[in-house]
């Protein structure tokens, strides 16, 4: 029994006793949980570029085999980041020349730096996501890049120039 808690077989944790082997299984859990977000899932984008479930299941497949930690651009985790920096986008347009205007006394306060700060850090990691989102290819709708080098290019050949222009603070 001594033996059952040694500090070399489990850690205290939130007040219970969790072994190594539950923790690194719900580590590796939490890592496939996020590696899934990755991959592209059963939404209209994906539906129609694979026209049906099997279709989508074979392309998180060959996503997997790739080997590579890549974005899928039909992914839950693709949708949502686009949705934050849409947002982000549409609340730089309106509250930074707003502020500017009418708040110009105010535009030093830490709440404004802040938003600064954390709109500036988001458009610049909005660049590595780019980086690491497969492409879709322009003459064959149905065919995805997911080979990093190949993504590298096209993104830089594209918009890496005019995203890292605007992301510079």
């Amino acid at each position: 029994d001594d033996q059952l808690y040694s500090p070399d077989h489990i850690y205290y944790i939130n007040k219970k006793y969790i072994s190594i082997d539950q923790l690194l299984k719900d580590t590796s859990t939490i890592v496939n949980y996020f590696m899934d977000l990755l991959k592209p899932s059963d939404n209209k984008l994906a539906m129609k570029l694979f026209g049906s479930r099997n279709g989508v299941l074979k392309e998180r497949l060959r996503q997997q085999r790739s080997g590579h930690c890549i974005i899928h651009p039909c992914s839950n985790f693709r949708f949502y980041w686009d949705l934050v920096m849409l947002i982000l986008l549409i609340t730089n347009v309106i509250v930074l020349p707003v502020a500017i205007v009418f708040f110009i006394e105010d535009i030093n306060s830490a709440k404004w730096i802040t938003f600064n700060v954390v709109s500036d850090a988001f458009f610049l990691f909005d660049i590595v996501v780019n980086f690491r989102t497969g492409v879709l290819r322009n003459d064959y709708i149905d065919e995805i890049i997911l080979e990093p080098r190949l993504i590298a290019i096209h993104y830089i050949k594209t918009w890496f120039i005019i995203d890292l222009l605007s992301s510079l603070p």
